[in-house]
C-alpha cells in the first residue's frame, strides 16, 4: 500500500457538485468549492491510515483502522459513519453512511496519479490527482507502538531456550 502514501494535488475534477448536493452538502460551500490545488494527504502505517483533506478553507484529517467504523467529521461538516477499507496494494475503499445515505469513495494509484471515485445515489464524481511529495508530520496521529519491557523480552528468551534445551 506504500503507492497510496503520499501528499497530492487535485488537478482535475468532475461532476463534484452533483454529489455534493447529493450527500447534502450545504449550498454555501458548494458555490465556493474548487477541488483543482487542493491537497490530500494519505499515510498508512501498520493497520492504520491516516487522510487529511479540505473543503474551501476547512481541513479536517482523520486516522482509520483499516475495518473498523468509526465517527467522522468530513470536511463539508457532516458527522458519518466511515470505514475504510484496503483493496489491494494500489486501491482504498471508504463508505461513509449519513441518515439513509452512503457515499462510496474509491482512492486508487495509477503511476504518479491517484483517481478519487465519489459515488451518492446516482451521481459519481472523479477527482484526479499527482503526487507532489511525502507526507510531512504525521507520526503523531498513529497509534504509538508500545516498546516490550526487558522483563518480556527476558522471559521469552528464556522460554524459548527452555524448549530448545528440552
Amino acid at each position: 500500500m506504500s503507492k497510496l502514501i503520499g501528499e497530492w494535488k487535485c488537478v482535475e475534477c468532475s461532476n463534484l457538485e452533483p454529489v455534493m448536493i447529493e450527500i447534502g452538502t450545504h449550498q454555501e460551500i458548494v458555490d465556493h468549492f474548487d477541488a483543482r490545488g487542493r491537497i490530500l494527504i494519505i499515510d498508512i502505517r501498520r493497520n492504520e491510515v491516516y487522510l487529511h483533506d479540505g473543503v474551501v478553507s476547512r481541513q479536517v484529517g482523520t486516522t482509520f483502522v483499516f475495518g473498523k467504523e468509526i465517527q467522522e467529521m468530513t470536511a463539508d461538516g457532516r458527522i458519518v459513519q466511515s470505514v475504510i477499507t484496503p483493496d489491494s496494494d494500489e486501491q482504498l475503499t471508504q463508505i461513509q453512511r449519513h441518515g439513509f445515505n452512503e457515499t462510496r469513495i474509491t482512492r486508487a494509484v495509477s503511476g504518479d496519479k491517484l483517481i478519487m471515485r465519489m459515488k451518492a445515489g446516482d451521481s459519481v464524481a472523479v477527482l484526479k490527482y499527482i503526487r507532489v511529495g511525502e507526507p510531512k508530520d504525521t507520526e503523531q496521529y498513529f497509534t504509538p507502538t508500545e516498546p516490550e519491557s526487558k522483563q518480556e523480552v527476558t522471559s521469552e528468551m528464556e522460554a524459548t531456550a527452555q524448549s530448545v534445551v528440552s
